[in-house]
């Protein structure tokens, strides 16, 4: 199957957030013991062995590396079968996940990176919007910067990086639909979501809502747990965070669920033809 998209003629209508959420969320509970399951299993090494980096650094690169080099082309799995089930109506087996994924290892790496470049790009432009503030507080004392100078300065870079994230929101489900690689992925992504990014705004700060109240709530308890059992040993802290690391597995296949169907929202009104 691969999409070959042109840009829309007309404006992307409005997503049917209640919709989609909904058909994801039964997608993600029908299917739930192939799709969460396999990912689930993936990130079992990862769940074993985070509880016990405590550099907060190493953590973060050790998460990286993961998501990279181990359980990335899981997920580009989860996403290929839940575009052959909306298409073709084939449910997922556990071994389908592994099996669709394997074959898009290499360009998930190639997209983390292509990712990472671009969003440097990003970063830069926060920089250029956050360094006259920073540096007229920091190098002219006697004339500082009004607070409201900086502010501008952070709700612009804000805005800047919602904006970016919101218009390559469904990369991955772009790459899994047949395009010929990170790169054709990411311009046929910038394609369909041009003009388009307060459309997708509604739903993405749902996703970001429900995935931020999900881990503060799975952190917070595994918090309570460890201050309540401060004697817990390493093996058990390793089974307590397997535990909760359930949940945000559950809700990282939701948003999957949910990307998948926004993207197909905008293939069918954007006159993407489907080939294969």
């Amino acid at each position: 199957m691969s999409a070959t998209s042109a840009p829309p003629a007309l404006p992307i209508p409005s997503i049917p957030c209640g919709e989609i959420l909904r058909r994801a969320f039964a997608l993600t509970l029908t299917h739930g013991l192939a799709l969460v399951g396999a990912k689930f299993v993936i990130d079992i090494p990862y769940g074993m062995i985070s509880p016990g980096i405590q550099d907060p650094m190493i953590s973060f690169r050790f998460s990286s590396f993961y998501e990279v080099f181990v359980s990335g082309f899981v997920t580009l799995g989860v996403y290929r079968c839940i575009l052959r089930l909306e298409a073709e109506g084939t449910a997922p087996t556990f071994s389908d996940v592994y099996a669709l994924g394997i074959g898009y290892y290499s360009r998930n790496f190639r997209m983390n990176v292509l990712f990472g470049c671009y969003f440097l790009l990003i970063a830069l432009g926060c920089f250029v919007l956050l360094a006259p503030g920073l540096w007229l507080n920091k190098y002219n004392r006697d004339y500082p910067s009004p607070p409201w100078f900086l502010a501008a300065g952070g709700l612009a870079s804000t805005a800047l990086v919602s904006w970016w994230l919101l218009r390559t929101s469904f990369h991955n489900a772009v790459l899994c639909d047949g395009a010929k690689g990170a790169t054709d992925a990411m311009d046929k992504t910038l394609a369909l979501t041009k003009g388009s990014a307060l459309t997708l705004l509604p739903i993405g700060l749902t996703l970001g809502i429900m995935f931020s109240l999900v881990t503060f709530v799975s952190t917070f308890a595994e918090g309570v747990l460890f201050d309540q059992f401060d004697d817990l040993t390493l093996a058990s802290a390793r089974l307590v965070n397997l535990v909760f690391l359930m949940p945000l597995t559950l809700m990282e296949v939701f948003i999957v669920a949910t990307m998948v169907l926004v993207y197909l929202h905008f293939r069918k009104h954007a006159g993407v033809r489907v080939e294969g």
